[in-house]
């Protein structure tokens, strides 16, 4: 009998796999694959690799849930390429490279930077976001407290105090921005990536042959094809990787994948998840890893606390005592800032509290920013190298 897998800090259902190991293929179970069979869809057949793509679309960050997660992400290199771009910066502190290097170094140091997310969502207009940063960044910066409440939303850090407007977000610190990319990781979680995304990605061909699973999806273009392998196992499909074969727009990028693992049930939304997500660039070097710790119901008004406005020596329900020393409200364009029992307010400058949202921040195109940006940063710091 194989490993079990065991997630810290996971809830669900363990899953003993048949491979040895915690890293076993995911067993992923979309909501129609069982209907799709008794319809006279075959397993594996393109017609139900279809079916499953339709529905897996359909899923999102389930509303009245409490969803944590963490991101991993790693910049490429070891301990010779840190000392090749030591000698680079070396007497010029404004060097472009100075910051891949401080980031080689810190990872190789401490490790890769890893956030741990704590989401309460009610719906996309009520929701708190817990976020426990990397060791990597500097101290009073440890966290970030986001609670997103129709128009009112505040933002905390140990420092500091942010009041905002979501209607008119000043530049860089729009909140929805925060968990953009969440429905492209619970998409990612439950359903193999079945998605369209900005590429109109659809699928193509499915087949099995000998209890082996292999399927191919394209861009609308056709210029990029995906190929997706796993297998049948226990009368569903168990996938093991999506690897992109064809790029004509951009043959550097041929051979990036992704791999599934560590298989959970989850309860709450009675389906199957692959709770570990690997993304591997094309030298096989994994850059970023998603992990799914829980999702589970709110309970009834679990969430109304967490949106009262934290006060100054008061307390917060997830941080416990606050130790903000200033209050910058956007609304109002003022920041105070108090020590010692003296306060002082200042105004801020008028772009600073009425900076509209930028375009590409609208709903439209948050679903993929951050693992868009995550990918180009890689690819263009393995260019710099």
């Amino acid at each position: 009998m194989g490993a079990c897998v065991e997630h810290e800090g996971v809830r669900g259902r363990r899953v003993c796999a048949r491979r040895s190991g915690c890293r076993a293929a995911a067993l992923v179970v979309l909501p129609l694959l069982f209907a799709a069979v008794a319809f006279g869809q075959e397993l594996g057949s393109l017609e139900w690799f279809r079916a499953e793509w339709k529905a897996a679309e359909r899923l999102g960050v389930p509303e009245g849930h409490y969803i944590e997660y963490s991101i991993l992400t790693r910049v490429p290199g070891d301990e010779a390429e840190l000392e090749r771009l030591a000698g680079i910066i070396e007497g010029k502190p404004d060097h472009p490279l100075r910051r891949t290097h401080d980031e080689l170094k810190t990872q190789i140091e401490i490790g890769p930077k890893t956030t741990r997310y704590r989401l309460w969502y009610g719906g996309p207009s009520r929701w708190r976001l817990s976020m426990t940063h990397p060791l990597h960044l500097p101290a009073g910066y440890e966290y970030a407290e986001i609670a997103y409440n129709g128009p009112r939303t505040w933002w905390m850090t140990p420092k500091e105090l942010r009041l905002l407007d979501a209607r008119r977000p000043p530049e860089g610190r729009n909140p929805a921005g925060l968990i953009s990319a969440l429905p492209h990781y619970i998409n990612d979680w439950l359903a193999m990536g079945f998605s369209s995304g900005p590429l109109g990605i659809t699928p193509v061909s499915s087949v099995v042959r000998d209890g082996v699973w292999e399927a191919t999806t394209t861009s609308a273009t056709g210029q990029r094809v995906w190929r997706y392998r796993g297998r049948i196992e226990g009368g569903r499909i168990v996938a093991d990787n999506r690897e992109l074969i064809v790029a004509e727009d951009d043959p550097t990028v041929v051979g990036y994948r992704s791999t599934w693992s560590d298989p959970l049930y989850i309860d709450a939304v009675g389906r199957w998840a692959a709770a570990r997500v690997d993304r591997y660039d094309a030298d096989g070097v994994a850059y970023m890893t998603t992990v799914l710790h829980e999702i589970r119901p709110l309970t009834s008004g679990e969430l109304d606390g967490l949106l009262a406005r934290p006060t100054p020596d008061g307390a917060d329900p997830v941080r416990g005592p606050v130790t903000f020393t200033s209050i910058v409200d956007y609304g109002s364009g003022t920041a105070e800032t108090w020590q010692d029992g003296e306060r002082v307010t200042v105004s801020l400058p008028t772009d600073a509290s009425r900076q509209p949202a930028p375009p590409w921040l609208k709903p439209a195109g948050w679903s993929l920013v951050a693992i868009i940006v995550g990918a180009l940063v890689w690819f263009r710091l393995k260019r710099n190298h």
